[in-house]
């Protein structure tokens, strides 16, 4: 039988209290969350919770950076050269309503610290991933609009807020969708995004 070795334990550890944290702190929020009910869930000892974290906050604060760097590398993805601006927009508003789908415990965690806590330090800690994240999406539209893929009167900032508003929105209804819309979106998240993005990009009015 093979062992892992004491390093691939330690990360394998490791591995499990961020899920475990993410998890309950999604589902608990911070003051519902014991270092005793993350080491119970990671299947680890307290003493070795807070070997590798020095504190509850501590294993919040890398929690909620973990879950971040995620949607952020998505971001850091360069497109195709051949790739048209829709598609473009598309494959990022796409790659960003997988991120909330597969890591539902990630999106409900950043949610309930933005909407349902008071302001504090946890708050304000997402608060800073957030807007981190945001101001690289915003950033890519810019280059769009720089490149003269975009329209020079766009609002790149209005842009960005539209395409993750839609997702956070479709994240929210995900349980009621299929009883909602005719075509789901949590089906195809390609389509749903290429439809939003040319809703965008053609209008709804009739053309002349």
């Amino acid at each position: 039988m093979t062992r892992n070795s004491p390093q691939e334990q330690r990360t394998d550890a490791a591995r499990r209290m961020l899920e475990a944290a993410k998890r309950l702190f999604a589902e608990r929020g911070y003051d519902g969350v014991s270092i005793r009910d993350i080491a119970e869930a990671a299947e680890v000892s307290k003493a070795n919770v807070f070997h590798h974290y020095a504190s509850k906050w501590a294993l919040y604060q890398a929690v909620m950076e973990h879950c971040a760097a995620d949607f952020s590398a998505l971001l850091a993805e360069q497109p195709r050269a051949d790739q048209g601006t829709a598609q473009v927009l598309a494959c990022y508003t796409a790659a960003h309503l997988r991120c909330l789908l597969e890591d539902p415990d990630a999106a409900r965690l950043f949610t309930r610290q933005l909407i349902d806590q008071a302001d504090g330090e946890g708050r304000a800690l997402a608060e800073n991933l957030v807007a981190q994240n945001y101001q690289q999406a915003l950033a890519r539209i810019q280059e769009l609009q720089a490149d003269g893929r975009l329209r020079g009167d766009t609002d790149p900032a209005l842009l960005a807020l539209l395409l993750g508003g839609v997702n956070m929105a479709i994240f929210q209804l995900r349980n009621v969708l299929p009883r909602l819309a005719e075509h789901d979106p949590l089906e195809d998240p390609d389509a749903f995004a290429e439809g939003i993005v040319k809703l965008l990009i053609d209008g709804i009015l009739p053309r002349e």
